[in-house]
């Protein structure tokens, strides 16, 4: 199973946005979206990329 990498980029303090590290735009619709402002957003959103991925066949790897 293919494996695609997406960054939890610190933007400030208490803001970040989850990037795809893939050029495939469909990776980049899965990511698709605004800046998390909560711990509990960001962890939903990372669940919704875990299970679009694996629609596809693709394990979502993050990482700071």
């Amino acid at each position: 199973m293919e494996t695609v990498k997406f960054t939890i980029s610190v933007i400030s303090p208490d803001m970040c946005r989850i990037v795809p590290h893939d050029i495939r735009s469909k990776f980049k619709e899965i990511a698709d979206g605004g800046c998390i402002m909560s711990l509990d957003v960001m962890l939903a959103e990372m669940e919704a990329i875990t299970k679009k991925c694996a629609e596809i066949g693709v394990t979502a790897l993050f990482e700071m």
